[in-house]
C-alpha cells in the first residue's frame, strides 16, 4: 500500500532534538540581551562606529554606560506587571 501525503509530510519538532529544545533556545536568551546592548552603545555613544567601538571603548566606560534594571523599565515592560 503507497503512503498517503500526509506520512511524507515532515512536521516541525516531530523528533526529540536537544538543539532544539534546549541548545538554540539557551543561546538565544543568552546572547541577544547583550547584543542589543552593545549594538545600542555602538548607535548612541560610537555614532554607529563600530569600528570606533572596538578600538576607542574600555571595559570601564562599557560597564559604567550599562543600563540597570529599575522600577521603571518593570514598569514599562509589558507582561512585567507581576514583579512590580
Amino acid at each position: 500500500m503507497p503512503p498517503t501525503a500526509m506520512e511524507n509530510v515532515r512536521v516541525w519538532g516531530t523528533r526529540p532534538s536537544w538543539f532544539r529544545t534546549w541548545a538554540f533556545p539557551l543561546f538565544l536568551i543568552v546572547v541577544c540581551p547583550p547584543t542589543t546592548v552593545a549594538l545600542w552603545m555602538i548607535v548612541v555613544y560610537h555614532g554607529g562606529s563600530v569600528i570606533d567601538f572596538v578600538t576607542h571603548a574600555s571595559w570601564q566606560e562599557v560597564a559604567a554606560r550599562f543600563p540597570l534594571p529599575s522600577g521603571t523599565a518593570a514598569k514599562i515592560s509589558p507582561g512585567s506587571t507581576w514583579c512590580i
